[in-house]
């Protein structure tokens, strides 16, 4: 079996990360997104966990 090179992008956003894979010539194979929530401890705090990116 060839062995065919892909590329993973990966974007940890504010309230979603998303990755997508992507042949050598640039088609896009797979995407995929999972949302996680903001946290607000404090009135004008806004955090993340870092656990949710991985979840």
């Amino acid at each position: 079996m060839a062995k065919m090179k892909r590329y993973l992008g990966i974007d940890v956003g504010t309230t979603a990360v998303k990755a997508a894979l992507f042949t050598a010539s640039g088609r896009m194979v797979r995407v995929a997104s999972c949302d996680y929530p903001l946290h607000t401890p404090r009135p004008t705090w806004v955090e993340q966990e870092p656990q949710d990116w991985i979840r």
